[in-house]
């Protein structure tokens, strides 16, 4: 009974192996960065010091890229 549902399996599967499938490659560029992330990561009190730290870090070059930091005036 095992050899019959290998051989159903084996002949489903067979039929997927002959499809050719373009494939499109991806272009992101920097210039991107805003667009895709738009808004600023968060964090929690839960978070541990490091990963509280790390968002941060991310906040401050994501508002030095994207140019929507607090207004200095």
């Amino acid at each position: 009974m095992k050899w019959i549902a290998a051989i159903i399996a084996s002949l489903a599967l067979a039929g997927c192996a002959g499809q050719d499938i373009a494939v499109q490659p991806v272009n992101i560029v920097s210039s991107d960065f805003c667009e895709i992330q738009k808004d600023k990561l968060t964090w929690d009190v839960k978070d541990t010091g490091p990963t509280i730290k790390g968002i941060r870090r991310f906040n401050a070059k994501w508002d030095a890229r994207c140019g929507k930091g607090k207004s200095t005036s």
